[in-house]
């Protein structure tokens, strides 16, 4: 499904480069497949370094949870219908 934004914009040099690390740090996070409190802390530190959190953001980290831990991952909540 093809979701579009009103107030999409394109991504700038910068953007791209947070992303990048960004999922470079959430890759290293899962390495051994847990996610320790300091982990997660250097996650959420680098999220919120602009105090704002982006839709961008929102899918690096859920794609590289997926590519990472695959299609098994377990939830503790219903995913939607």
């Amino acid at each position: 499904m093809e979701v579009e934004y009103p107030d999409g914009h394109p991504l700038s040099a910068a953007d791209l480069t947070h992303l990048q690390q960004l999922r470079a740090v959430v890759e290293q996070a899962l390495e051994d497949g847990q996610l320790s409190r300091d982990e997660l802390d250097r996650i959420r530190t680098l999220v919120n370094a602009d105090h704002q959190v982006t839709v961008e953001e929102l899918q690096v980290i859920h794609q590289t949870v997926r590519a990472v831990l695959g299609d098994t991952v377990q939830f503790d909540w219903e995913p939607y219908a």
